[in-house]
């Protein structure tokens, strides 16, 4: 294999980012993770691609909120949405 051709296997970090990013969600929800909360903030810390996915979470989080409380304050009287 030379240098232009890529790697059959993914490597160790993509293996590693994989599994954290399939938790982005959860941790930006608050809910529980396939990995620990700590674990979480280290490879936060050390990668700045994961990092980014998350802000993006954190930004759809948000705008979700305010989307539900749009939907909540519009709604009629006794309608529960």
């Amino acid at each position: 294999m030379d240098a232009e051709t890529p790697s059959e296997e993914p490597t160790p970090e993509f293996q590693q980012c994989r599994r954290f990013r399939s938790n982005l969600a959860l941790y930006v929800s608050r809910e529980d993770l396939g990995v620990s909360r700590v674990e979480m903030r280290r490879h936060l810390e050390a990668c700045p691609a994961c990092l980014r996915e998350l802000e993006a979470y954190r930004q759809q989080h948000r705008l979700l909120g305010e989307y539900g409380k749009v939907l909540r304050r519009s709604a009629p009287d006794g309608d529960d949405r």
